[in-house]
């Protein structure tokens, strides 16, 4: 099942990596007071962070995909993939 992109999820990461490019500039020059220099160092680790992948997100997939083949299992595997589609 794939999921429907909103118009904010599309734009998400173009919108990102704008706003890096401006906090960067706001970051590095000397002028700016020290208190937007530290906000903006803020917002910029939020940013990253909203770009990095959801790890049980990609763990859930694999494991569902690895359901979905047709090879053959231990049960030592099919244990580990029961407890990441449960998590």
């Amino acid at each position: 099942m794939t999921e429907k992109k909103t118009p904010i999820s599309e734009h998400k990461e173009k919108d990102v990596k704008l706003i890096r490019v401006m906090l960067l500039k706001i970051i590095n020059d000397d002028q700016a007071p020290r208190k937007e220099r530290t906000e903006a160092s803020k917002l910029l680790l939020r940013a990253h962070h909203s770009l990095a992948p959801d790890k049980t997100v990609v763990a859930k997939a694999v494991a569902t995909q690895a359901q979905k083949m047709e090879a053959k299992l231990t049960a030592a595997e099919e244990k580990e993939i029961q407890a990441l589609l449960n998590a």
